[in-house]
C-alpha cells in the first residue's frame, strides 16, 4: 500500500465520507496552532484527489508509511486514533501533570503516563522496551528520578526523532547570586534539589542537544493540594496561626494552568534548549504584597507577618515566555488592591 500526500479538501466530496471527513478536519485542526496546521492524512493506493480540487498547502502535510490502515477509500475512525499523536508523560500523577494533560488533550492528544512498576528507572533495559512499546510521538519528563534516567529518556527521543521536555528549577541558581537570571546565565545551585536539577540538565543536554528544558519558579494552583504554592502557604497559615513573608524577595513563580499552557506551546512548535517559564518576570511582585493580594482576592483567614530578613530578586527572565501572572490568573491588578507591585 502506498501512501499520497494531498491537501484533506480533496476528500470532502468522496461518496460516503462527508461525515468522516469532517471528524478528521476537526482531529488534524486541533494540534496545530492557526494558520500552521499540520496534520497526517495517510490515503491508500488508488484514491486520487477529484480534478481540478484544490492541493494547496503541501508544505503543511507529513506523508507517512501507512502501516496497518485499512484499505479504504476514505479513511474511518479507527484510522483517525492509529493516527492521533500520543505523548508519555512521567510524574503523571504530580500536582503540575494534571494542567499540561489537559492542555494536550484539548488538542487532540492521546497520553499516558510512565508506569514506574512496569519500568523502574533504574533499569535500563526496561525503560528501553517500555519506550519502544509506547512509540510516543513527544516525551514530557516531569517525574524524579536518577539524572542518568533523564539522560536515557532524553536519547531515547532523540533516536526516535521526537519532541523531548524536560522540567527543571529556578533552583538551580542559588540565593547568593544575584538576579534577576536569564537563560545564559551559568547556574550555582546552592543546594542538593538544585545540584540535582543541574545534573539532569546536564545529562538531558548531552544525550539530545535539541532536547527542551524548561526551568520553573514555584508552581501556585488555588484548586489543588500537594506540592504547590497554595497548599504550603495554607499548611503554614493553618499550622503555624500565620505566614512569614518578606518583601524584599521577588520570588520565581507561574500558576500552573499558565505552566501548562506553555509547555504544551513550547513543545508543539518544536523548540529546544534552555528556556526559563517565569509568570512574575515583569510584574516583579514582591512576597507579601502577591500573598496579601490572593488572600483578599480569595477571601482567606491568612494572617500574615512582614519579615524581610530573606532578600532576593529570584525572577528568571526570557523574552520567549511571557505566562500571565499568579494575580493575573486571579483576576488581580495592583490597582485592585491599593498595591504596587
Amino acid at each position: 500500500m502506498a501512501s499520497l500526500l494531498v491537501h484533506l479538501i480533496s476528500y470532502a466530496g468522496i461518496s460516503g465520507c462527508k461525515e468522516k471527513f469532517q471528524y478528521i478536519e476537526r482531529f488534524l485542526s486541533a494540534p496545530g496552532e492557526a494558520g500552521s496546521v499540520k496534520g497526517r492524512l495517510l490515503i491508500p493506493e488508488g484514491v486520487t484527489p477529484f480534478p481540478g480540487e484544490d492541493q494547496g498547502g503541501r508544505e503543511n502535510w507529513e506523508c507517512l508509511d501507512p502501516g496497518d490502515l485499512s484499505p479504504i477509500g476514505c479513511v474511518g475512525e479507527k484510522d483517525v486514533k492509529h493516527m492521533s499523536k500520543h505523548v508519555l508523560i512521567t510524574g503523571s500523577g504530580g500536582s503540575l501533570a494534571p494542567h499540561v494533560i489537559r492542555r494536550f488533550t484539548q488538542a487532540g492528544w492521546e497520553w499516558s503516563g510512565w508506569d514506574r512498576k512496569g519500568a523502574d528507572p533504574d533499569d535500563t533495559d526496561a525503560c528501553i522496551r517500555y519506550f519502544k512499546e509506547k512509540k510516543p510521538d513527544a516525551l514530557i519528563h516531569l517525574g524524579m528520578g536518577h539524572e542518568n534516567w533523564s539522560g536515557l529518556l532524553a536519547r531515547l527521543a532523540s533516536e526516535r526523532g521526537i519532541p523531548f521536555a524536560f522540567t527543571s528549577s529556578v533552583m538551580v541558581f542559588g540565593n547568593h547570586m544575584t538576579g534577576p537570571f536569564q537563560p545564559g546565565r551559568v547556574p550555582e545551585p546552592a543546594d542538593e534539589y538544585g545540584a540535582y536539577k543541574l545534573r539532569c540538565e546536564e545529562a538531558v543536554t548531552r544525550e539530545n542537544p535539541r532536547g527542551l528544558i524548561i526551568r520553573l519558579g514555584w508552581q501556585f494552583d488555588e484548586n489543588s493540594g500537594g506540592n504547590n504554592m497554595f497548599a504550603q502557604l495554607s499548611a503554614q497559615a493553618r499550622e503555624q496561626g500565620y505566614i512569614s513573608a518578606s518583601k524584599k524577595w521577588i520570588p520565581a513563580c507561574s500558576h500552573m494552568a499558565e505552566s501548562g499552557e506553555w509547555m504544551y506551546s513550547l513543545l508543539s512548535r518544536g523548540e529546544g534548549g534552555v528556556y526559563h517559564l517565569d509568570g512574575n518576570s515583569s510584574e516583579a511582585w514582591n512576597f507579601y504584597d502577591m500573598i496579601d493580594a490572593i488572600r483578599v482576592r480569595l477571601n482567606l483567614p491568612w494572617e500574615l507577618r512582614e519579615d524581610n530578613s530573606f532578600v532576593f530578586d529570584q525572577r528568571m527572565l526570557d523574552d520567549r515566555c511571557e505566562p500571565e501572572s499568579i494575580p493575573q490568573r486571579l483576576g488581580i491588578s495592583a490597582a485592585d488592591q491599593n498595591l504596587k507591585p
